[in-house]
């Protein structure tokens, strides 16, 4: 058999191989794929023939957005980018569970509705929309946004939105982040996510009109905060809250007390303060007594050990925290030596203890 016949008879065997692959595993391949990739796997065999066209997740991220707008221009084609989005949703004709939209988009686009029209006649369970540099209000979505009552999962940043008055809730949404989202007045938030009332994740950072964050949500699991507000109140959490991170942009609850806050931190297991919220603990704001019975992991990523009052409120935070097993400390100032021997003064053997710069 001469060589020619051998490369023949391989090639088929691998062709044979890719054709024959159980639906489900090809389904699997063309999850993982970027879509532009997956729309080209028609062209693999009869089995993989706009097989992309029933993909329950699409996803057009900075990746495709970049792709999209080539050969460069002096200015992005967005018109380019938005013809070849509906293009693909025009051909597609499964479900759609999942849907991604990034683009660092300056300016409103009524092409930005139409997408958000399209998924609300679809029984969509994730929406992410995010538009980059696009700051405060810069995007507003429409109001057919909250007609997708099936998502369980909404990520928005850099936009705006008004919450009709006839909105009844997402009933079925179990995770909600917002990023640089702005809100037309305040108490709007606070609205909104009491009629999203089995929420489990909640991811707040740098949004406008947050004025009193009242949050009653029963099975709260996981909350982030970054930004600015004026207090901050949790209700009905203790039994599920077990993660509260704080992070490196933090102004405020000057006005309430943090007494509040603790108190409804008895069974949290992973807690982060960034420093800003660490200098807010400073001046009296520190309650007396803790109870942080529960907490496992400790993490303040930057602690400033040229300052006493700081080193106080460390200390407080860890003495409080019997069951402490993971400390992770990030070190501004590195002349802690004291505060080293304090802290392996009051923590037990178990303590994984990390210091990093």
């Amino acid at each position: 058999m001469d060589s020619q016949s051998t490369k023949r008879i391989v090639s088929s065997s691998r062709s044979d191989r890719i054709s024959n692959l159980p639906s489900n595993i090809i389904d699997n391949i063309l999850v993982c794929l970027p879509i532009h990739e997956a729309v080209k796997t028609s062209i693999l065999s009869k089995n993989w023939k706009f097989r992309w066209r029933y993909l329950p997740k699409l996803v057009f991220d900075y990746t495709f957005y970049h792709r999209s707008i080539r050969p460069s221009f002096s200015k992005p084609n967005i018109t380019k980018l938005f013809l070849i989005i509906f293009r693909v949703l025009l051909l597609h004709h499964g479900s759609i569970l999942n849907f991604t939209f990034h683009a660092p988009l300056l300016k409103n686009y009524s092409e930005i509705d139409h997408l958000v029209l399209y998924l609300s006649e679809k029984d969509v369970h994730e929406i992410v929309f995010d538009f980059g540099e696009g700051g405060y209000g810069m995007h507003r979505l429409p109001s057919y946004l909250f007609s997708c009552v099936t998502l369980r999962k909404l990520t928005l940043s850099s936009c705006a939105f008004t919450v009709p008055l006839t909105f009844h809730g997402f009933s079925k949404l179990i995770s909600l982040t917002f990023d640089s989202v702005y809100f037309d007045t305040k108490g709007e938030f606070e609205t909104f996510i009491s009629k999203c009332p089995l929420l489990e994740t909640l991811s707040i950072k740098d949004c406008h009109q947050i004025d009193n964050l009242d949050i009653g949500l029963p099975y709260l699991k996981f909350f982030r905060f970054s930004g600015s507000c004026k207090a901050i109140c949790f209700r009905n959490t203790s039994q599920y809250l077990s993660t509260v991170v704080f992070d490196e942009d933090f102004s405020g609850p000057y006005s309430s007390e943090p007494t509040k806050l603790f108190k409804c931190l008895p069974v949290v297991e992973h807690l982060r303060l960034g420093p800003e919220f660490l200098h807010y603990l400073i001046g009296g704001r520190m309650p007396r007594r803790l109870s942080l019975g529960c907490l496992r992991v400790l993490e303040l990523p930057r602690v400033y050990f040229g300052w006493t009052a700081i080193i106080s409120v460390v200390l407080r935070l860890i003495v409080s925290s019997p069951n402490l097993e993971k400390l992770e400390i990030g070190v501004i100032f590195y002349l802690f030596t004291v505060f080293v021997r304090c802290v392996s003064y009051f923590l037990s053997k178990r303590l994984c203890l990390l210091f990093f710069a």
